[in-house]
């Protein structure tokens, strides 16, 4: 199959949908897929064409969150001429595309959506719904546009954002085959005061940071030690200014609290994610909005690090409590830290819940995940064969 990939961020660019996008492409490519990507460009890069694990990867300033934003805010001129730029793209680049598989058009605004249909010329066109929420996600988008298949990525978003489209939940995988328990540390964190908990989500408010930084206070007062390793938010596909802003907070709690040399702020490479996962003595995922699935407790659970998440959205759809992990309540410290204290002092639960998050990720693996795609993308290219219908159909 020739698969165009169209979505609003790649690696380097942080975030769970921009990592999905790329191990996917890599995996389908492996398979024997033609797969062309089309992606908003970095952050303060021009447009760009390069390639990735031998994938070509074409990087458009006009797919960028903030520009798709501010086009979205004005006038109809502009947007007309963004819905153009767009699509002249996607003549160029995906020409030949039997599928045009889409991440998350739904959001930040309607115009890359627009331009997919302006040039799509009837081919099977397929959204990935990652997102539900927000201040830039358009429903109308999900609702008004002939998608011929919505994919989402848990239950928990099919019923926040219910469409007529046809559509499927599949619950995104893991690439098992680099997210392992054996493999290279991760060098900044070899030198960091152990135990290291690491949140590796992204620099926003919902995603339980401040929670987190409260439960850290009690658990290096227990423990006598510790270092809580927090991204950076340098390349985030969302506004910076917000992230500062939640950054200096977080650095003065941590200076008002006494644990500012024991709060650390890492942006983790893409390729390296799996050795940092790996270096770290608990992960945890304290939500305090609704996640809308939870890749990363996934591959932490690959790499046999304990996870520890909150009872948010899909995540409860991905973790077992108790068997996999464990789930305390959203926005609650003290029960953060009180579990992680179980996590990082019993032994005998630390390795039980390592040994059954390992079982139960091997149900969540990117290559299952991947052929459970490819007969979806076989039904929509030819439902007079094989009938692509409403119904649910979900993976894990």
């Amino acid at each position: 199959m020739r698969i165009l990939m169209i979505g609003h961020g790649f690696p380097p660019t942080q975030g769970g949908v921009e990592t999905h996008v790329a191990d996917l492409t890599r995996i389908l490519s492996e398979r024997g897929d033609r797969v062309t990507c089309l992606v908003g460009a970095a952050d303060g890069e021009g447009d760009s064409n390069e390639t990735h694990d031998g994938i070509p990867v074409h990087r458009r300033r006009a797919l960028r969150p903030e520009i798709l934003r501010r086009a979205q805010a004005d006038d109809q001129r502009s947007g007309d001429d963004l819905v153009r730029r767009i699509a002249t793209d996607i003549a160029e680049i995906g020409d030949d595309a039997d599928l045009i598989h889409c991440h998350n058009l739904h959001h930040f605004g309607d115009h890359a959506a627009r331009a997919v249909f302006k040039e799509s010329g009837g081919r099977a066109t397929i959204n990935t719904v990652h997102d539900h929420a927000g201040n830039h996600v358009l429903r109308d988008v999900l609702d008004a546009l002939p998608w011929t298949h919505l994919v989402y990525v848990s239950r928990f978003i099919r019923r926040r954002l219910p469409s007529p489209a046809p559509g499927s939940v599949l619950h995104l995988g893991v690439a098992l085959d680099r997210f392992r328990p054996t493999g290279p540390r991760y060098e900044p964190f070899l030198g960091l005061e152990r135990p290291v908990i690491f949140h590796p989500a992204r620099l926003l408010d919902w995603k339980g940071v401040e929670t987190g930084l409260a439960a850290f206070t009690r658990v290096r007062a227990a423990l006598g030690g510790g270092t809580l390793v927090l991204t950076a938010g340098a390349d985030i596909a969302e506004a910076a200014a917000s992230t500062r802003r939640l950054r200096d907070r977080l650095t003065s709690r941590a200076v008002r609290d006494g644990v500012a040399p024991y709060v650390r702020f890492e942006d983790v490479p893409y390729d390296r994610m799996p050795a940092a996962l790996r270096t770290s003595d608990l992960i945890w995922y304290p939500t305090t909005g609704e996640e809308p699935y939870g890749l990363v407790p996934l591959e932490a659970m690959a790499c046999a690090v304990p996870v520890i998440t909150s009872d948010s959205g899909g995540m409860t759809e991905t973790m077992r409590p108790g068997r996999t992990g464990l789930v305390v309540p959203r926005g609650d410290p003290p029960a953060l830290a009180e579990a992680a204290l179980r996590v990082l002092t019993d032994n005998d639960l630390r390795e039980r819940l390592i040994a059954g998050a390992y079982d139960h990720v091997r149900d969540f693996s990117l290559g299952a995940y991947a052929t459970r795609l490819r007969a979806l993308y076989a039904r929509v290219l030819d439902p007079a064969i094989v009938p692509c219908g409403p119904s649910p159909w979900v993976a894990g």
